[in-house]
C-alpha cells in the first residue's frame, strides 16, 4: 500500500529554499535511498505553498519546492544508482506536475500548458509518454 513519509521539509514563506533542518531531513532521505529502503517503490515528492496569494502563483510555489527537495534528496544520494534515481524521480515530478496542473485549470490542457510554461503539443506529448492518457477524466 501506500504509505506517507513523515520526513517534514521547511521554507520561508514565499520562498523555496531549504532550511537547515530541512537540509538534514534530505540527508536522512538520500541514505534510506542507498540502502534500498525504497528500491522498487515509487516517491512522490509534493509541494506546499504558503496559502498567499493568486492561485499560480500558490501552484508555481509548490511545484519549485516539490522540485527543491526531490533535487536535494537525488544531489544527496552519491552512492545511489544517479541514472535511475534521476529518471524515476523525474518521471514521477512530471506526473506531479501535470496532475496538479490540469486540476488547477479543471482539465483544460492548453491552460495547463501555459501554467507550466510548455506549449500544448508538448503537454500532450508528455502525458502520453507518461501513460497519463487513461487519467483524462
Amino acid at each position: 500500500g501506500t504509505r506517507r513519509l513523515t520526513l517534514t521539509y521547511r521554507f520561508e514563506i514565499g520562498r523555496s529554499a531549504l532550511d537547515a533542518q530541512s537540509q538534514s531531513n534530505v540527508g536522512i532521505l538520500a541514505g534510506q535511498l542507498e540502502s534500498g529502503f525504497y528500491d522498487g517503490r515509487k516517491l512522490i515528492f509534493v509541494g506546499f505553498s504558503d496559502g498567499e496569494g493568486d492561485a499560480a502563483s500558490n501552484l508555481r510555489l509548490a511545484l519549485e519546492r516539490a522540485e527543491t527537495v526531490r533535487k536535494a534528496v537525488s544531489d544527496a544520494a552519491a552512492t545511489a544508482s544517479p541514472g535511475e534515481v534521476f529518471e524515476r524521480l523525474s518521471k514521477d515530478f512530471e506526473r506531479t506536475l501535470i496532475r496538479r496542473a490540469l486540476a488547477a485549470t479543471g482539465g483544460r490542457r492548453i491552460d495547463a500548458a501555459h501554467l507550466l510554461g510548455i506549449g500544448r503539443n508538448t503537454i500532450s506529448r508528455k502525458i502520453q509518454e507518461l501513460g497519463m492518457d487513461e487519467e483524462r477524466s
